[in-house]
């Protein structure tokens, strides 16, 4: 579902990161994701990074319109925070 998404979002929306927290390399990824505060509940686990921080995450699986659905929703918070953000700027 995320790569069918995908091509619905520009790239100065969205980029996917994959990460195989279950491969041989799983124990040095869990290790470097914890180090940057990062925990994963449940597989699949979707994080909505901006500015570095989580804004938004999702445990279990989600279907493709739910997926979307919740893109749009984190998004337009997304949109509210950088527009605050831009207000305090301007004084």
């Amino acid at each position: 579902n995320l790569h069918t998404t995908s091509p619905k979002y520009s790239s100065n929306q969205l980029s996917i990161l994959k990460y195989d927290v279950e491969g041989s390399n799983h124990q040095n990824l869990k290790v470097e994701l914890l180090l940057q505060g990062v925990r994963v509940s449940g597989l699949p686990t979707l994080m909505l990074f901006w500015r570095g921080q989580v804004v938004a995450t999702h445990s279990g699986v989600i279907s493709k319109e739910g997926l979307e659905d919740w893109l749009d929703g984190n998004f337009d918070v997304v949109a509210t925070m950088r527009k605050n953000e831009e207000e305090v700027k301007k004084g």
